[in-house]
């Protein structure tokens, strides 16, 4: 879903379980800066958690959303899919 230098292999979370995209989010960042989650700074300086939750839990499968955050390039889709690169 990424391209670039250092891309974080892509996860999938379920529609059923929205509140984990934050989580896989912070997990595909810190998996791309290869450090530790505790070393990302809080998601919700660059986007609102509960939006890309609600993304997924929309089941809106076309749309996309791209951001940045922790010097890295993230993409969430409506699909439930995430990635990130630096």
């Amino acid at each position: 879903m990424i391209s670039g230098s250092q891309p974080a292999e892509d996860i999938s979370v379920e529609a059923s379980e929205p509140d984990a995209v934050p989580v896989a989010v912070v997990e595909r960042i810190a998996a791309a800066k290869e450090c530790g989650v505790e070393e990302i700074p809080p998601l919700y300086r660059s986007v609102d958690p509960d939006a890309l939750a609600g993304l997924v839990a929309g089941g809106t499968g076309g749309l996309r959303v791209s951001f940045s955050h922790a010097d890295c390039r993230v993409v969430v889709d409506g699909e439930g899919r995430v990635g990130a690169a630096r």
